[in-house]
C-alpha cells in the first residue's frame, strides 16, 4: 500500500472526489498529523494534506496537542491553494491558536481578508472572530474589521457569514 504522502500527491494530481478513503486509511498511525504538518510546506500536496487535518479535527477534537498546533500555523504563511487557506481558517475555531502563533496567524487571516475567492474571505472574517476570541488583544480590531465588512462587503455569501459571526457573538 502507498504512503499517506504518495497517496496525497496522487488525490492531488487527479482532482476528483475527496480524500476521505485516505483519512480512513492512515489516521490511526500515530505519525499521520506530523506527516500532514511536514506536507504543509509542499505546494502540491496542500490541498489535500489540510483537507485531512480539517477532518481530522471534526472527528477527533482536541486530538492535536499545543507544540504540533504552533507547527500547523507557522506554516500557514506558505499556503498558495485557496482551499488550503480555506481549510486552515475553518481549523482556527476548531484548534486554539497558540499565543506564538497569534501575530503570524493575524496576518494570515488579513491577507486572506483581502481574498478573491468568497469563500476564504468570509472564513477569514469568522477566523479572525475566531482568533479575538482566544486572543484578546484583537478584540478591538476584530470588531471593527466586522463593523467594515458588513457595511462594505457586497457579496451575500460574505455578508451572510458576517451576520452569523456578529449574531454569535451576542
Amino acid at each position: 500500500m502507498p504512503g499517506l504522502e504518495q497517496e496525497i500527491y496522487e488525490w492531488e494530481s487527479l482532482a476528483v472526489g475527496t480524500p476521505s478513503a485516505l483519512y480512513e486509511r492512515h489516521s490511526t498511525d500515530p505519525n499521520f498529523v506530523p506527516q500532514l504538518v511536514a506536507l504543509l510546506t509542499e505546494v502540491p500536496a496542500q490541498r489535500g494534506s489540510t483537507w485531512l487535518l480539517k477532518h481530522h479535527l471534526e472527528t477527533s477534537p482536541d486530538s492535536i496537542d499545543p507544540e504540533l498546533a504552533g507547527q500547523i500555523y507557522s506554516n500557514c504563511s506558505t499556503l498558495e491553494h485557496w482551499e488550503a487557506k480555506l481549510h486552515l481558517l475553518q481549523c482556527i475555531a476548531l484548534l486554539p491558536v497558540p499565543a506564538e502563533q497569534a501575530q503570524a496567524v493575524a496576518s494570515f487571516i488579513r491577507e486572506c481578508v483581502s481574498s478573491k475567492k468568497k469563500f476564504v474571505k468570509a472564513w477569514a472574517y469568522s477566523a479572525f472572530s475566531e482568533l479575538a476570541a482566544q486572543h484578546l488583544e484583537y478584540q478591538d480590531e476584530a470588531n471593527a474589521l466586522l463593523d467594515f465588512a458588513f457595511d462594505n462587503e457586497t457579496a451575500a455569501s460574505v455578508r451572510a457569514r458576517i451576520r452569523n459571526i456578529r449574531d454569535s457573538r451576542c
